[in-house]
């Protein structure tokens, strides 16, 4: 994990993806509702997947303290594709591990999206 940020300080958010090389746990590290950091466990330990997913948050941890967005990084990683291929629970195709990733922020934006059109539509303006 990248000497930037400690994980103990931090509220975060967890979206599993399935990938080719097994179930990605993305955590999104935040404060004050923004994502400033990112940790990545894959089902498979000791793997050259853990070693990639490890050191690929660590890059975006470091982008995201750089002002890069988040929208930006899935982007870099979305449709980067292997040999094998695996389905998320809507269906979606997941062609590697850094696409399950860019899947993975793309579902946590559209959450934390969702959850700002809710606190709009319930916040009583006299």
């Amino acid at each position: 994990m990248s000497s930037i940020l400690n994980a103990d300080y931090y509220d975060s958010v967890v979206v599993n993806v399935e990938s080719p090389e097994g179930e990605l746990a993305v955590i999104f590290l935040e404060t004050s509702s923004r994502c400033v950091g990112m940790m990545i466990e894959i089902g498979k330990n000791g793997t050259s997947a853990k070693a990639w997913a490890t050191t690929t948050a660590s890059l975006v941890t470091h982008l995201l303290h750089a002002g890069e967005s988040l929208v930006n990084v899935a982007s870099i990683l979305a449709r980067t594709s292997t040999t094998r291929i695996s389905y998320d629970t809507n269906n979606q195709q997941i062609c590697s591990v850094p696409d399950g990733i860019a899947v993975a922020i793309y579902k946590y934006l559209r959450n934390k999206q969702m959850e700002k059109i809710i606190a709009e539509r319930t916040t009583w303006h006299p």
